[in-house]
């Protein structure tokens, strides 16, 4: 009986002309399902274990979501004040969040210098598998700092676009070579 139900579903699929994919070519996600993960614009994904008390600003535009990663490389050069272990906090060094499409995301960062990273797709199927087999990968060419003043936090706002004189080098890079 196992046998006739097997043999009847495999010719059933066959005949459909539905191709048996693996997981991969499924795009499914870590998560086991090919559904999107549901994310708010300006959802932090990794929270950092630091005080965040400089200002970000990061906006985008075109159709494309982003999943911006910081990555912590080290303290600046000139801060007047350290950076500072956030009460109650677990989280480690880096700051990862997401962006809508066309949208800007306001925040604050902890103190220290960044490796920005980001990753644009379409559709979030998590922090495994991003916007699945289409996800474009990039970094930053410098680094981004985030220091304290004699009178004011200093952040960045950035515009993720191609712009005639614009001040942001970025380079595409390989999915092994993001770090989150």
């Amino acid at each position: 009986m196992k046998r006739r139900i097997a043999a009847a579903l495999l010719a059933l699929i066959l005949c459909a002309g539905v191709p048996l994919l693996s997981l991969a070519e499924q795009n499914i996600g870590s998560y086991g399902e090919a559904d999107p993960v549901p994310v708010t614009n300006g959802e932090i994904l990794i929270a950092p274990g630091y005080a965040c008390v400089c200002p970000l600003s990061v906006a985008v535009s075109g159709e494309d979501a982003y999943y911006v990663y910081l990555q912590y490389v080290g303290a600046p050069a000139y801060t007047t004040v350290d950076r500072s272990p956030a009460p109650g906090a677990g989280g480690g060094d880096d700051i990862a969040f997401y962006i809508a499409p066309g949208e800007t995301v306001e925040l604050e960062v902890p103190i220290g210098d960044y490796k920005l990273f980001y990753a644009c797709g379409e559709t979030w199927y998590g922090l495994s598998s991003k916007f699945g087999r289409d996800t474009h990968y990039a970094t930053s060419d410098d680094l981004l700092s985030f220091y304290a003043s004699e009178q004011y936090y200093e952040g960045h706002s950035l515009q993720l676009w191609v712009q005639v004189g614009g001040n942001l080098g970025t380079e595409d890079i390989p999915a092994d070579e993001f770090p989150g």
